[in-house]
């Protein structure tokens, strides 16, 4: 049964209810932080390992509402919406010429990094309103002009996002394992192939 407060499948278009639509509006912001491929949890990268776990994915999301967990914002009525609407559509991959692109390939620029990594791995606590705002890292030059030395362009093995993401300073992992009281935040570390393309655009000048 539909929960009465989400709109309605009527209320979306066919072009929008496809896996990359979804994969862009619902899964990538809100959902990757935790559960991509280096998590050892349920993989929701791909369309195959969604729909593989659709009936998990639409009870903890859609009908507890217990995921996504804090910090993560919960998902808005649109989202459950589509979500909702995408998966009694028969989880359709594609609908159509309208059909949003398939997601961009990681490429070592701040968009690619920030669509790939930051958003889904970042922002849930360095963005205003969140739990670490004082230390933003949204905007190119919130990793650029940081007094931190989160990036330093030219320099990946001393720029401070390199060292904690690595574990190179122990007590600064990020994304963190653990919430200051203990608990896991269910945040997984990033894969090799993330640390070597983020370096790889810090080693370039970090400029775009």
């Amino acid at each position: 049964q539909l929960p009465p407060e989400l709109p309605p499948i009527s209320s979306f278009k066919p072009s929008e209810l496809s896996f990359n639509n979804v994969y862009s509006k619902v899964l990538r912001a809100s959902c990757l932080g935790c559960h991509d491929s280096g998590s050892g949890r349920i993989n929701l990268e791909t369309y195959s390992t969604v729909k593989e776990n659709v009936a998990k994915v639409y009870q903890s999301t859609i009908v507890k509402r217990s995921m996504p967990k804090a910090p993560t914002s919960p998902l808005t009525s649109y989202q459950l919406g589509l979500l909702s609407a995408w998966i009694q559509s028969g989880m359709p991959e594609f609908s159509g010429p309208d059909t949003p692109p398939p997601p961009p390939p990681l490429e070592p620029t701040f968009e690619s990094l920030k669509y790939h990594i930051f958003e889904p791995k970042c922002m849930a606590c360095h963005a205003p309103g969140k739990p670490v705002e004082r230390i933003p890292l949204v905007e190119l030059k919130h990793f650029i002009d940081s007094p931190l030395d989160i990036v330093i362009p030219g320099n990946a093995e001393e720029s401070g996002i390199i060292l904690t993401v690595t574990g190179q300073i122990t007590d600064k992992l990020m994304p963190p394992p653990k919430f200051p009281s203990g608990e896991p935040t269910g945040f997984s570390k990033l894969t090799d192939k993330q640390i070597e393309v983020l370096s790889e655009w810090i080693t370039k000048g970090a400029k775009d």
